[in-house]
């Protein structure tokens, strides 16, 4: 494996966890948007201005996964990461494909590691509130556990797709 490979496999890496990571910053991002809209309760110039602050950080975002995900070669030749290198090769026997896979499957594990004890949590407080009596923050809390119910889906979907979102990503590079 060349330098170069290694390189591009590391920059794809990043690309899938920002990625999945994207999904779950999202929904958080819209509930600041929310909780904004509920203290200001009007559209004033300071609302307006945070929403487009949020839009222009979400499509900033969404850029360098593009980068990292479709452009990775790109990257590696404006950042010189090959260059400087004594050895032309790397001694890893492995595929490229093989290593994504891997990859694929760790961040899998990493996010119901992650979300299990969140959503665990989020049931229970949810159980709590309900036996108690207390109605006012149901809606966030059972927003919450929708969050962690897609997370967790997302996790196994990826698990058990993970061939399709290998071919999905080395697609560009295989034309």
């Amino acid at each position: 494996m060349s330098p170069r490979s290694f390189f591009i496999i590391l920059i794809k890496i990043l690309g899938l966890y920002l990625t999945l990571q994207s999904v779950f910053a999202i929904p958080q991002l819209f509930s600041v948007l929310r909780t904004f809209e509920l203290v200001n309760e009007s559209w004033d110039y300071d609302f307006i201005k945070s929403i487009f602050v949020v839009l222009l950080i979400t499509c900033f975002y969404f850029f360098i996964l593009y980068l990292c995900l479709f452009k990775s070669e790109w990257i590696v030749d404006k950042l010189k990461l090959d260059k400087g290198f004594t050895e032309d090769k790397f001694i890893l026997n492995i595929h490229r494909s093989t290593i994504l896979s891997i990859s694929v499957i760790v961040i899998s594990v990493m996010i119901y590691i992650d979300t299990i004890p969140l959503f665990i949590d989020s049931i229970y407080s949810y159980i709590g509130s309900k036996n108690i009596g207390i109605e006012t923050n149901l809606n966030k809390k059972t927003f919450w556990i929708i969050v962690y119910i897609v997370k967790m889906l997302i996790g196994y979907i990826m698990i058990t797709n993970v061939q399709f979102i290998v071919n999905f990503i080395e697609r560009k590079r295989r034309k």
